[in-house]
């Protein structure tokens, strides 16, 4: 972002105005051709799911109105659930979102917005940066996470972290420069030629962000763009992959507060893949509580969340930093003891209100799983 008092002018504007749309690059210029493409989609009272397409592209100076076609079908029903689902296109190009959503507030229930008034693109050579717990793309982030940048020739060699983290090692930094234009460097954990896993940086303002790889004389080798929130939560998991059982352990609990550690992963040979150990709640005096690993959630409320085991809800006794390993987060929920004999169930953690805010305060983790006797 080399001109940022230009970019933030621009900010202002479309912000008093709610309607002046852009999309720039990084100079705060224009980007004119951009597709933006509307599917408005409704359940109707009978039949099946309605459909209406309608498109538009940004003008010699990258301003837009979000298209809003009329619903489709007819029938009270319909009018009652329509989205709007939007999606940004440009060959060659990067966007700081690609995919949008929207409900109108006359429509209920759960209105919901996340519809960007400024948005920035570029074509220069690009990164892709997820987090490193569940790989989803064009997904927000949050400071102090893990991250893990992909693409072609970031590094010569491959460098492990010790347990003291840089920010420059294997002659690479990662930069990540919010949108009031303060740029802070990350902590690296792993680089490779194809791969670098980092920490963003503390304090990162919320809003459109840049992520660059450099080398160590700041000659730019990738960038890549983002969405920063307050939280964007991940669980890794035991297979690495975002999917399946969780990294995890139990403490189980028995009288007299003594307290053991105990698996929730076992290493099927025939899958080759760690796959849910069928826990057992055991006596009634005694209970379980999971321990959750993830990342992107240290700033959550506990009095704000949600930990559902196979749909039965958890009370929760932590959510926060893990002590221990920077940008690694710790969820402890008790298992209740209406789990046993449900074999093997979803977990899934929610942080915000459903519907009321969709999905500028309202997070959904991937979800995993665990198995019960």
């Amino acid at each position: 972002m080399k001109n940022l008092a230009s970019l933030l002018a621009l900010l202002l504007i479309s912000t008093a105005t709610a309607l002046a749309q852009r999309i720039v690059d990084l100079s705060g210029n224009g980007i004119p051709g951009v597709e933006i493409k509307c599917v408005v989609s409704c359940q109707q009272t009978a039949g099946p799911v309605a459909t209406a397409t309608q498109v538009t592209t940004t003008d010699t100076e990258g301003r837009f109105s979000w298209p809003l076609p009329g619903p489709p079908g007819i029938g009270s029903g319909c009018q009652q659930s329509v989205n709007y689902s939007y999606t940004l296109k440009k060959d060659g190009y990067i966007f700081t979102r690609s995919a949008f959503r929207y409900r109108p507030p006359s429509l209920a229930p759960g209105a919901y917005d996340d519809r960007l008034d400024l948005i920035q693109g570029t074509n220069l050579p690009a990164w892709a940066n997820v987090s490193a717990a569940s790989f989803v793309t064009d997904q927000f982030i949050a400071s102090e996470m893990i991250l893990a940048g992909f693409g072609a020739d970031l590094a010569a060699r491959i460098e492990i972290a010790t347990e003291l983290l840089t920010t420059t090692p294997a002659s690479r930094r990662v930069l990540v420069k919010d949108f009031v234009g303060v740029e802070k460097a990350a902590k690296l954990l792993f680089v490779s030629p194809g791969q670098i896993n980092y920490v963003t940086p503390e304090g990162l303002a919320n809003g459109p962000a840049q992520i660059r790889l450099v080398d160590e004389n700041d000659n730019l080798i990738r960038i890549g763009l983002a969405e920063i929130k307050t939280l964007a939560p991940a669980i890794f998991t035991a297979n690495a992959d975002g999917k399946g059982v969780p990294a995890a352990v139990v403490v189980r609990v028995r009288p007299g507060n003594v307290q053991n550690y105990e698996p929730v992963a076992e290493f099927d040979q025939q899958q080759q893949r760690f796959v849910p150990l069928a826990l057992d709640l055991g006596p009634e005096d005694e209970f379980l509580v999971l321990s959750l690993f993830g990342t992107g959630w240290r700033r959550a409320s506990q009095t704000n969340m949600s930990v559902k085991v196979g749909g039965v809800d958890c009370s929760v006794e932590y959510v926060g930093k893990q002590p221990t390993i920077e940008g690694l987060d710790q969820i402890n929920a008790r298992l209740p003891r209406a789990l046993i004999g449900r074999g093997e169930v979803d977990v899934s953690v929610s942080f915000g209100s459903f519907p009321i805010s969709i999905p500028s305060d309202y997070f959904v983790t991937n979800a995993v799983k665990l198995k019960f006797k």
